[in-house]
């Protein structure tokens, strides 16, 4: 057992590594064609997708003998990693911290919504996990704590920029209705590589 765990661990950190390196050579194809005429490279430009997260998918997380998670780590997969992009979903590891992102070892699949119109990014980015605030998605404490009333919550990746002068793929996260009107705004995701719950088994 203790062979198969860190058999799988390398062949999920590996699969990470193969997409780091397929994104970089997108990023750097996209860079080499757009340098302008005075051949100064353009920023890099990345298409990425939007997630959504439906209601019904979540309020199971929420109360008495459930989860009720803190907080969410978000890890970055493909289904094809010669189309990496086309097929991204994110996985979200709900905890209380740290040590127990490993206890759902396949995590939740959020998946891409073709219905919402794809981002531009432009800049270089550093593709790690992130993490957020599960308790913003609620209202309420112990007992009387409840999910708030949205159809789904939306995932737009963003540039976030680091103290050390990088930058990073985080997730503008919103709770929007049926009717796609923005209802809350919670704010953008934590961008904490390696906080990768393999690493805690």
């Amino acid at each position: 057992m203790s062979y198969q765990k860190t058999f799988l661990k390398k062949e999920n950190n590996f699969k990470i590594y193969l997409f780091i390196v397929f994104l970089i050579a997108s990023v750097t194809s996209c860079n080499n064609d757009t340098a302008n005429k005075s051949g100064t490279a353009l920023a890099p430009t990345v298409t990425l997708p939007i997630f959504t997260w439906k209601r019904e998918d979540i309020v199971d997380l929420i109360g008495e003998n459930k989860k009720n998670p803190k907080t969410m780590l978000i890890k970055i997969g493909h289904d094809n990693y010669n189309n990496h992009i086309a097929t991204m979903k994110l996985y979200l590891y709900p905890a209380d911290d740290h040590k127990d992102y490993a206890v759902d070892e396949d995590g939740i699949q959020v998946k891409q919504n073709a219905d919402i119109k794809p981002v531009n990014i432009n800049n270089s980015l550093i593709i790690g996990n992130n993490d957020f605030d599960f308790e913003k998605f609620t209202t309420g404490a112990g007992a009387n704590r409840t999910l708030k009333e949205f159809a789904y919550a939306k995932f737009t990746p963003v540039a976030i920029p680091s103290g050390d002068g990088k930058t990073h793929l985080g997730f503008k996260i919103t709770l929007e209705s049926a009717a796609k009107t923005v209802l809350e705004d919670l704010g953008d995701t934590n961008p904490s590589p390696p906080a990768d719950p393999s690493h805690n088994q």
